[in-house]
């Protein structure tokens, strides 16, 4: 096997990696199906497989991923553009500190990620957090979550809006179509975008201005 060829790689489970001898030099692909770890660390893993400086793309699709563990991965991607997460667990303190933490910061200032997916429901207090932590986004997927639609709409709309500058395209998924008459209302009522496009298709609703 020419391992030069190979651009993306599957891990199972970072912590089953720690003993692997085999390097794909051109990898900028990257999923982890589990972030369990010893006391090893998850970028020194992972970089005895791959370089994660060259990674454009990674998907997360542990259940479970802690914020913390994120932001330690995260320092070693400058180049993602593209996140993909399962879900992301977040907790109050973080949530309330996200200012004032040197990882926060560090993250901030230098992620590149332009298209974020969330494959789990993502509360209008988680996405606002996801908002500093990639301001830089330009395409946003998550999964419909009742009852906080019309506030990610506002958070995501309202300007001026310092958090998202760049954001022109939401995917909404698994949302009913009741919802199409309602954002619209939304959008006009309160003049949020003077341009825009909805479509619904496929169980999703796809909003871009």
């Amino acid at each position: 096997m020419n391992l030069n060829s190979i651009n993306y790689v599957c891990v199972s489970n970072v912590k089953a990696a720690i003993n692997s001898t085999i390097y794909f030099p051109n990898v900028t692909r990257l999923a982890i199906r589990s972030l369990e770890m010893s006391d090893h660390s998850i970028s020194w893993t992972l970089n005895s497989l791959l370089p994660l400086n060259k990674l454009t793309e990674l998907n997360l699709v542990s259940y479970r991923i802690i914020v913390d563990d994120l932001l330690k991965l995260l320092r070693f991607t400058p180049n993602l553009n593209l996140l993909g997460l399962e879900a992301l667990i977040v907790d109050e303190p973080t949530l309330n500190l996200r200012r004032k933490r040197k990882r926060f910061k560090y993250i901030t200032g230098t992620k590149k990620i332009k298209h974020l997916r969330i494959d789990a429901q993502c509360s209008w207090k988680k996405l606002r957090f996801v908002a500093y932590l990639f301001p830089k986004l330009e395409y946003l997927e998550i999964k419909y979550i009742p009852n906080e639609i019309i506030d990610i709409f506002r958070l995501i709309l309202t300007k001026p809006n310092h958090i998202l500058q760049n954001l022109f395209l939401v995917c909404i998924r698994y949302c009913s179509t009741k919802y199409l008459e309602g954002l619209d209302n939304l959008i006009r009522s309160e003049h949020l975008v003077d341009d825009y496009v909805i479509k619904y298709g496929d169980d999703d609703l796809y909003l871009w201005w």
